[in-house]
């Protein structure tokens, strides 16, 4: 066998081992790539939902508190990227979480735009439930303290009344004293002031009952 047939087909395994190990290396890379979801918990808690908009079930929401914190992140990325432009495709990048953007013929995660966290629906009704819970003596407090104390208010209208009625009782004793001060003035007026016109007076009959009496004379 000549030397020129021997180079051909070291040439061809050459090729060969190369193609090999191009392959290898492109299904390792490939591996390494994460690929977007065809199949989500969607399927179970909103079925039939193809787009964003779509209409689920009462009630129905996705497992954990939040895209950080869930027992299936099989959506994340759908939360996280934009949908692909026309004619667009995705770009996967080795290493990376999420490839460029979302192709909208993928229907596997569209309820996830629906749906809330039920971790985070089971909080917000806690902290609701503990809120009202506080609230509630506080707004029996005000209530008790807009409500007028009868007590106090009998207590005040009855020491209303007995002022009035001493108001009352102290006018009549003061009209008393004035009429018993106007009385003693008038008996000083005519007994004091003019007492020699009454002393003369009496002096005058006196006088004049001694002038007319035999007896006396």
């Amino acid at each position: 066998m000549n030397e020129k047939v021997l180079a051909e087909r070291a040439a061809k395994a050459k090729a060969k081992a190369e193609a090999k190990a191009a392959a290898e290396a492109k299904a390792k890379a490939e591996a390494q790539v994460k690929k977007l979801p065809e199949h989500s918990y969607c399927s179970d808690v909103c079925p039939g939902c193809e787009s964003p908009t779509c209409t689920c079930p009462q009630g129905a929401c996705w497992p954990g508190l939040s895209v950080s914190d869930t027992p299936d992140p099989t959506c994340n990325c759908f939360a996280k990227l934009g949908f692909c432009k026309d004619g667009e495709e995705p770009v996967y990048k080795v290493g990376e979480e999420c490839p460029s953007c979302w192709p909208g013929s993928n229907k596997a995660c569209m309820c996830f735009a629906k749906l809330g966290f039920c971790g985070a629906e089971e909080a917000k009704a806690k902290a609701d439930a503990k809120a009202a819970a506080e609230a509630k003596p506080q707004a029996d407090k005000s209530a008790n303290d807009a409500t007028p104390d009868t007590t106090v208010s009998f207590l005040a209208a009855t020491a209303s009344d007995l002022t009035k009625r001493d108001a009352v009782s102290f006018n009549l004793v003061g009209l008393f004293v004035v009429l018993v001060l106007s009385t003693q003035a008038v008996a000083a007026f005519c007994f004091g002031i003019y007492p020699s016109s009454i002393g003369a007076l009496l002096h005058f009959r006196r006088s004049d009952s001694t002038l007319s009496s035999p007896l006396l004379a």
